[in-house]
């Protein structure tokens, strides 16, 4: 699947092998995102692919050396050592919805 950043309508998306994406929306301001809200569509939904969204998600904002603020409703679904690896605690701010 692949991962791109669409910095026109500020989503990150995954494109999924029967055409549909799903997405995390943020808003960027410096090297800082909040992550208000992500998108699997319901066919898709149960088959890790969120997971895969949210780690591929963290993995550029790690890149980029950046910060993030993520919704709660992002949060509920994935595990801890998946954020908490990846960008590491100081980095990540979870924010209840």
């Amino acid at each position: 699947m692949e991962f791109s950043m669409d910095e026109k309508t500020q989503h990150f998306l995954l494109h999924l092998p029967n055409g549909e994406f799903a997405y995390i929306n943020y808003r960027r301001t410096g090297d800082h995102f909040d992550l208000p809200y992500s998108y699997v569509p319901p066919s898709q939904r149960g088959k890790g692919i969120g997971r895969e969204l949210v780690k591929r998600t963290l993995d550029y904002i790690d890149e980029q050396n950046g910060t993030a603020a993520a919704q709660a409703d992002i949060s509920i679904r994935l595990p801890s050592e998946l954020t908490i690896g990846k960008i590491g605690s100081n980095r990540l701010t979870w924010l209840a919805s």
